[in-house]
């Protein structure tokens, strides 16, 4: 279980396409699973530090699990000594990826969010890859049949769905494509607060997608990002 952003609902359309396929697994084994956070410096690589630890506590030992450092380093900062011996130390593998987006226009920091779809890429070989955001934990042993299905992401929590009220056909305007039928709820804390029925809408701080589906999806994300933005 998993404790901690949220994606944008068109990119929705790529696990309609999976689920109308029937692609998905019928077993599911730890080392089919690449397990990727980003590790930037400053804050983000004390935090891939903790979550390093927390999963290599609570998941198998051979778990695949991947800091993702984000180049170039004369944009985004190297990461010290330290925490590189620390994640060796817990079998951490680590990986580089460039987020074009940020080397294209490096004053636009909002365009750092886009770190996670670039991320998700970097292990080309797993069946399973499973983005998490760096300020998390992993605070117990994890059900792998929950990623059975081709694409596992959070709804979005309350806040969220209640700042994005009354844009949504304009952003799947924007993205060109059509507001999909299904709808879910997103449920306040505080009992008396009205439930919120909207598009579906994920947290991104979780992502789980099967393989043959990461190109589509990390494709479609950076696109809606990019036109929205």
């Amino acid at each position: 279980m998993f404790i901690g952003d949220c994606i944008c609902a068109p990119v929705f359309e790529t696990f309609q396409t999976a689920r109308r396929h029937g692609n998905a697994m019928t077993t599911i084994h730890i080392k089919d699973i690449a397990w990727i956070f980003v590790c930037q410096s400053g804050r983000l690589e004390r935090e891939a530090c903790v979550l390093a630890a927390s999963l290599r506590r609570n998941l198998a030992p051979e778990a695949n699990l991947i800091a993702a450092v984000p180049l170039p380093a004369t944009i985004m900062g190297a990461i010290t000594p330290p925490v590189v011996r620390f994640l060796e130390s817990q079998g951490v593998n680590i990986r580089s990826f460039t987020n074009p987006l940020v080397a294209q226009a490096s004053e636009s920091k909002s365009d750092l969010f886009m770190n996670k779809a670039f991320a998700l890429q970097v292990e080309p070989d797993a069946p399973i890859v499973v983005f998490l955001d760096s300020d998390q934990l992993c605070h117990s042993s994890f059900e792998l049949s929950n990623l059975l299905v081709p694409l596992v992401a959070r709804r979005a929590f309350y806040p969220g769905a209640k700042a994005t009220q009354g844009v949504w056909e304009r952003a799947y305007q924007i993205c060109e494509t059509q507001i999909p039928a299904q709808r879910i709820s997103a449920r306040s804390r505080v009992l008396t607060d009205p439930v919120i029925v909207c598009p579906p809408y994920f947290n991104s701080g979780f992502i789980s997608l099967h393989r043959p589906w990461v190109h589509e999806f990390c494709s479609n994300y950076v696109d809606c990002y990019r036109r929205i933005a």
